[in-house]
């Protein structure tokens, strides 16, 4: 069953909306634990079949890809989520992909406070049926014991970038990470 021409835009766009949870107010602090999440990349299209996949980094610099398939839990794309269920979404499917040289992901890691300081570009509608793909970094919040979404990069259906010098050289090398480099459908400076 293909899905209505209305659900196909729905995804995106709640991706879009999701990103742009605000951090400003957030305390950067380390991670809980080794093997909390670092930075994540996700891509959802529902519109030539469900698809729900991505990879994350953890403190180790582990950097797994998991695989939702035709999930629609909504809420495994909110921008604030608990530990156990970050857990629960990387879970499924999940696959150790590489192991990076130590420290390099916690190396990275130190550019988000630089990161969370950036401006947006405006949301863009720039392609039509590619879904989304969006970079981030997750900020564990001590007070709330949460993790926070920090967009860095959104290319698809709905783009939008984070401006930040930062920003633009996380979202780099996590395309490298996790080889998900492409051309197109992303938001314009």
């Amino acid at each position: 069953m293909m899905p209505r021409p209305w659900f196909r835009m729905l995804v995106p766009a709640a991706l879009a909306l999701a990103a742009a949870a605000c951090t400003e107010s957030l305390v950067i602090s380390d991670p809980p634990a080794e093997d909390s999440p670092l930075f994540e990349v996700e891509y959802q299209n529902y519109a030539w079949g469900p698809q729900w996949n991505g990879f994350y980094v953890d403190r180790q610099g582990r950097v797994y890809r998991y695989n939702l398939g035709a999930s629609r839990n909504s809420a495994y794309a909110d921008s604030v989520m608990t530990p156990q269920q970050l857990a629960a979404k990387y879970d499924n499917m999940r696959m150790l992909v590489k192991t990076l040289s130590a420290g390099e992901a916690s190396s990275k890691y130190e550019l988000v406070p630089q990161a969370a300081a950036g401006s947006y570009t405006d949301q863009q509608g720039v392609c039509a049926d590619a879904g989304g793909e969006r970079y981030s970094a997750w900020i564990y919040e001590e007070s709330d014991g949460k993790y926070h979404r920090l967009l860095l990069h959104l290319r698809g259906d709905i783009a939008q970038a984070n401006r930040s010098a930062a920003a633009k050289a996380l979202f780099h090398w996590l395309e490298g990470v996790t080889g998900t480099a492409a051309e197109g459908c992303d938001p314009s400076e």
